[in-house]
């Protein structure tokens, strides 16, 4: 008996989100930006660019960057 009141609250829920929130329209559409963004968030660096020693220590050349 429980159960059942559980779930019955549970769709209630449902169906108040899918009347207050376009819930069902806004969440899928959220979903597909997230996925956007973990697809090309590796390529959106705010980094700057290091060279490295061939050695594999990093020995800082003024050479290697660009004057601002």
């Amino acid at each position: 008996m429980g159960v059942t009141l559980t779930l019955m609250d549970f769709w209630e829920g449902v169906r108040w989100l899918g009347e207050t929130v376009p819930f069902f329209t806004v969440l899928p559409a959220f979903i597909g930006i997230l996925v956007l963004v973990w697809m090309f968030a590796p390529e959106l660096s705010t980094r700057r660019p290091t060279p490295t020693h061939p050695d594999g220590e990093y020995r800082f050349d003024p050479d290697d960057f660009e004057p601002r």
